[in-house]
């Protein structure tokens, strides 16, 4: 299954990013005079919220006031959703199939997008952690076995299942590790849909 699979992935993204981070702080591309205070910057790249949206964009913002208070924006969604797939019955919902036909069900997906607002704040000159919160979107679908064979794809066919799907409050949180003076690597956590943020941010400084 993807889920499981893509679980994986983003636990072995995270830990390399962990890996990474710590040699790059000694080597980090910023001058020695500057090396114990942090440095304003501008900030774009990728975001993907695994194992459900592996596609995104973020943008970040950190400037002097308060100490480096910033603020951190994305949009992420779904590569992947059952409408997509050969088998997908459009003319038909969940509650229709399983008060008319009784089919078993085979299978439950999702299919998410989400907007994120967060504030931001430097703990070290290379280490930035967020929180936030966001509108997250979202679409649930079974998919069902006809034994008779006449529905979707040899009798595997999926379905909207609008009483699962609808709206919610996603609530985020997670750390920058600057690698290099020009780049970052982004890891956190999100409740709506739940997973692991995995993220590489462009840096542009705001000071030269």
């Amino acid at each position: 299954m993807r889920i499981s699979r893509y679980r994986t992935l983003a636990l072995t993204l995270a830990a390399a990013g962990l890996c990474a981070a710590a040699p790059a702080a000694a080597q980090i591309g910023v001058p020695a005079s500057r090396s114990m205070a942090f440095e304003p910057r501008f900030g774009i790249g990728f975001a993907a919220n695994m194992p459900n949206q592996f596609a995104g964009v973020s943008a970040h913002f950190i400037s002097d006031f308060m100490g480096g208070l910033g603020v951190y924006v994305d949009a992420k969604f779904d590569v992947e959703s059952p409408e997509d797939e050969e088998g997908f019955e459009a003319d038909l919902t969940a509650a229709q199939v399983d008060e008319e036909f009784g089919d078993q069900i085979f299978h439950e997906d999702g299919s998410w997008r989400s907007v994120n607002v967060a504030l931001m704040k430097p703990i070290a000159p290379q280490f930035v952690i967020y929180a936030g919160a966001g509108y997250a979107d979202g679409k649930h679908y079974r998919q069902y076995i006809d034994a008779e064979g006449e529905l979707g794809l040899e009798g595997f066919y999926w379905v909207r299942d609008e009483e699962n799907s609808g709206s919610d409050i996603n609530i985020l949180g997670g750390a920058f590790f600057q690698l290099t003076r020009s780049f970052a690597f982004q890891v956190g956590a999100e409740s709506k849909p739940g997973g692991f943020t995995i993220g590489v941010s462009y840096l542009v400084p705001m000071r030269r």
